[in-house]
C-alpha cells in the first residue's frame, strides 16, 4: 500500500502561510533604534530672537494623539501646545499607510513650527515610537541615542538638544522613562547628564515615578530637592493628586511660573514652566 504525498498545492500553500508567518513575527518585532544626530530640526524656519523675555516651555505625553475618550484627535494636541517656545513630547507615533508623516511632523505643520521626531524603536519596518519636540527658537545641535538597559521590556531613547535664547545657549533633555526593572537606571543616567550639563540646563519629560508619591522614589526625591535644581512642576501639582507623572526641572534658570493644561487629548496633561 503506497502512502499518498500532499499535493504540490498543499505543499505551496503550507510554505506561504510559514513565509507569512515569519513575516508578521519579524514585522512586529520591536528594534531599539541606534544613536543619530544632527544640527537643525526639520520644517519650518525658527525664530531668531525670543518674543518674550521669559522662555516658556512644556513636556507632554501625547499618547499617539489618543484622547481620554480614546478618540484620535490630533487637533486636541495642538490646541494644547500653543505659545510654548520649547515643547518636549513622548509617546510620539511615526508614520502611517493613510500618512507618511511621523506625529511630530504633522503638529510641526499644524503649529507651523520647526519639528524633530527622535523614534526610540522601529517596528514594522520603520520607526514607529518614541519622543519629539517641537521649537520655534533656533536649534543648534541634537542628539538621540537608547539608553534602555539590554534586557529592558521597552525600549526608551533619550533626546537632547541645543537651543539658542537670545545670547543664551540652553542644553535641553528630554526622556521618556520606562516603570520596570529599567526604570531606576535610566532615571539615574537622565540625571547624572543633566547635572554633568553646563548650565542654562533643562531636564524633562515623563519620568513615570514607580511610587504614588515621587518623594518616595529615591533618585526623583533626591533631584526635587537638590542645591541649585529648581523643580519648576513641584509647587503646581494640585493639592490631592495622586500622582504626577511629568515633571521639568533646570538649572541656571529661575521658575516664574507654570502649571498643567488637561483638554482631554490624552491621558497626560501638558505640564509647564515660564522660566527666566
Amino acid at each position: 500500500m503506497s502512502i499518498r504525498r500532499p499535493s504540490f498545492r498543499i505543499r505551496f500553500a503550507a510554505l506561504i502561510l510559514l513565509v507569512l508567518a515569519l513575516v508578521i513575527v519579524e514585522g512586529n518585532r520591536r528594534v531599539p533604534t541606534p544613536a543619530a544626530t544632527g544640527y537643525a530640526f526639520d520644517g519650518s524656519p525658527a525664530t531668531s530672537q525670543p518674543v518674550r523675555s521669559t522662555l516658556r516651555v512644556a513636556t507632554f505625553n501625547i499618547a499617539g494623539g489618543v484622547g481620554k475618550d480614546d478618540r484620535f484627535d490630533l487637533q486636541r494636541t495642538v490646541d494644547s501646545l500653543r505659545n510654548f517656545d520649547i515643547i518636549g513630547m513622548q509617546e510620539v507615533h511615526g508614520r502611517t499607510f493613510s500618512d507618511s508623516r511621523d506625529q511630530a511632523h504633522m503638529l510641526g505643520d499644524m503649529l507651523q513650527e520647526p519639528y524633530l521626531y527622535a523614534p526610540a524603536e522601529t517596528r514594522w519596518w520603520h520607526d514607529s515610537f518614541g519622543n519629539g519636540a517641537l521649537c520655534s527658537l533656533p536649534v543648534t545641535f541634537w542628539q538621540r541615542f537608547p539608553f534602555s538597559n539590554a534586557g529592558a521590556d521597552t525600549n526608551r531613547a533619550l533626546l537632547f538638544f541645543r537651543v539658542q535664547w537670545g545670547e543664551r545657549t540652553i542644553n535641553v533633555i528630554v526622556v521618556h522613562m520606562g516603570r520596570h526593572q529599567d526604570h531606576e537606571a535610566e532615571l539615574k543616567s537622565s540625571i547624572a547628564l543633566f547635572m554633568a550639563m553646563q548650565p542654562p540646563a533643562i531636564l524633562m519629560g515623563d519620568m513615570n515615578p514607580i511610587q504614588d508619591d515621587a518623594n518616595a522614589d529615591p533618585p526623583l526625591r533626591d533631584l526635587r530637592h537638590a542645591p541649585n535644581v529648581v523643580d519648576a512642576v513641584g509647587p503646581y501639582i494640585p493639592t490631592g493628586s495622586a500622582i504626577n507623572l511629568d515633571w521639568i526641572f533646570a538649572r541656571g534658570l529661575e521658575s516664574v511660573t507654570g502649571g498643567f493644561i488637561d483638554k482631554g487629548a490624552s491621558d497626560h496633561p501638558v505640564v509647564w514652566a515660564e522660566l527666566k
